[in-house]
């Protein structure tokens, strides 16, 4: 497998497909796997496909923390650098599209376009409150048990209730990959600290901001907040809860691939 240095980590890269680079950066805790259902649409319409593990998470390393998304911004870079790719669309989703916002003022030279996926640019009370009960999960019944609750967080009831095998085998899939419990603390400390919403003006790449109208996790208002910052950006609202690139997939790569046709 290959792996790049970055600062203090070990970073897990993978690429697929030909043509203009498209780099997908996961969410809180979650490994590049869970791209599954966005990769082979992806190289279906024409494009090089990289995704990384961020620290902490996969087959990448897990130094000492807390972690950053400026830290996590720069390991993507390295991902880039490594490749020899000049410029890419960045697509992030969740805490990926934290790590984005950081990727575009960090480097904006780098970003060919920029899509922004169920995510969010400041603290404030709704996210203060969800990271405590989170918290208050983790520390009395342990990171197992935050798994399966955060399943009523990703999902609408509608999935559960249609295809609850989606729902389980994302759910293995989040257990599987959960990985050790300190790396999963430092970089929900870089959820906790995600604060640009002072900075958005200043990126200036296309950018499309999409989320899910039924999203309570990081429900559309966020969304609307991100949009009315960045100059130009396109806000679409699709079906679906915070996980919509699972529940709705066709629908979320069919906008995607259009976006990145257009830029």
């Amino acid at each position: 497998m290959p792996i790049v240095r970055s600062g203090d980590a070990d970073i897990n890269y993978n690429t697929s497909g030909q043509g203009i680079p498209v780099l997908l950066i996961m969410g809180l805790a979650a490994d590049s796997a869970m791209w599954i259902m966005q990769v082979p649409a992806l190289e279906a319409a024409g494009y090089q496909v990289i995704t990384l593990d961020n620290r902490g998470v996969g087959a990448s390393s897990s130094p000492p923390g807390p972690y950053t998304m400026e830290t996590m911004a720069a390991d993507a870079l390295a991902v880039l650098d490594v490749l020899g790719i000049e410029k890419a669309h960045v697509v992030g989703v969740s805490m990926g599209g934290a790590i984005a916002q950081e990727l575009a003022l960090k480097a904006p030279e780098r970003i060919r376009s920029l899509t922004l996926v169920s995510t969010w640019a400041e603290t404030n009370e709704y996210t203060r409150r969800l990271d405590d009960l989170g918290r208050l999960i983790l520390d009395n019944l342990g990171r197992e048990a935050l798994i399966r609750a955060s399943m009523f967080w990703l999902f609408t009831p509608k999935l559960f209730i249609e295809n609850p095998a989606m729902v389980d085998m994302i759910e293995q899939m989040a257990v599987a990959m959960q990985g050790n419990e300190a790396a999963f603390i430092n970089q929900t400390a870089a959820v906790r600290e995600h604060h640009l919403i002072d900075r958005l003006h200043e990126i200036a790449a296309p950018t499309l901001i999409v989320v899910g109208r039924r999203d309570i996790l990081v429900p559309p208002e966020l969304s609307e907040r991100i949009a009315e910052r960045i100059p130009n950006s396109v806000l679409t609202i699709l079906d679906g809860g915070h996980a919509f690139t699972f529940e709705h997939a066709d629908q979320f790569n069919a906008e995607l691939v259009g976006w990145l046709a257009s830029n």
